[in-house]
């Protein structure tokens, strides 16, 4: 299940919480181009260790 329209931190805990650990939204990032997606990735992937 992958959860669309994630818009804040409490909302992503919530579904965490439910059981839904793939997600999308703003509260994750902002609509970007393409050649964007891999460094943001690279640096979201760090961060979240």
């Amino acid at each position: 299940m992958i959860a669309e329209g994630v818009e804040t931190e409490a909302h992503a805990q919530l579904l965490i919480e439910m059981g839904c650990i793939l997600g999308q939204g703003y509260a994750i990032a902002k609509p970007m181009p393409a050649e964007e997606v891999l460094p943001w990735l690279a640096s979201y992937s760090q961060s979240a260790h």
